[in-house]
């Protein structure tokens, strides 16, 4: 983990860096989290850091042990389900991207699915940063904060460089050509075409990253 770096909002800092820790397995489940060794690695004080551990705790992430203190929650073992909410958001929100999306992001979409077709597949990060904002653009599109808000909540489960590395390069480029399907679909104004290509999409890319691991 990144120290933390003082400035505006450590407690938001220090809630960053162990939530992408504990997701992205760094910090195995199990393992108990003491303030006092925390306060000293992340070099932050008490105060923020409570702040951050009890949105964790909210989160999910962390579980309150009896004896006090918090230990980290078995994630993986929650992926499924924490994968069938993402689908049911996702799902609903390119319904509404179909009917609401403006031609200026219908360019930025087929903008990000040609970067997408002209990266290496060896480029992990790149590929990463494209799928982030190709799927966060269909949620904006949606025109429904709250419901971006909600999706946010889960989608670094599942869009991460290291996760979209173990693709082979058949699954990436699949990935990439059914980029290129969902746009079509959310140009077409077809909700219900977009919802299947979306679906399909994020299904095979799930099971995709489940035989990797």
């Amino acid at each position: 983990m990144k120290p933390a770096q003082r400035g505006i909002s450590l407690a938001e800092q220090i809630y960053r860096n162990l939530r992408s820790a504990i997701i992205g397995g760094q910090i195995a489940a199990g393992t108990r989290l003491r303030e006092v060794e925390l306060a000293e690695m992340l070099g932050a004080s008490r105060t923020p850091l409570r702040e951050a551990l009890s949105r964790l705790a909210g989160d999910g992430l962390l579980t309150p042990l009896s004896k006090g203190g918090v230990e980290v929650a078995d994630v993986e073992s929650e992926r499924d389900d924490i994968h069938a909410i993402r689908v049911g958001l996702e799902c609903v929100a390119i319904r509404l991207a179909a009917l609401r999306a403006t031609k200026e992001e219908l360019a930025q979409l087929f903008g990000l699915v040609e970067e997408r077709e002209a990266m290496e597949i060896a480029d992990a990060e790149g590929r990463s940063a494209n799928n982030a904002r190709f799927h966060d653009l269909i949620r904006e599109m949606s025109r429904n904060p709250r419901l971006v808000a909600m999706v946010a909540q889960y989608q670094e489960f599942f869009l991460d460089a290291d996760r979209l590395s173990r693709l082979d390069e058949e699954a990436s480029r699949r990935a990439g050509r059914e980029h290129r399907g969902i746009a079509e679909a959310i140009a077409a104004r077809d909700p219900d075409r977009a919802e299947t290509a979306l679906r399909q999409h994020i299904e095979r890319a799930y099971e995709s990253l489940k035989a990797s691991r």
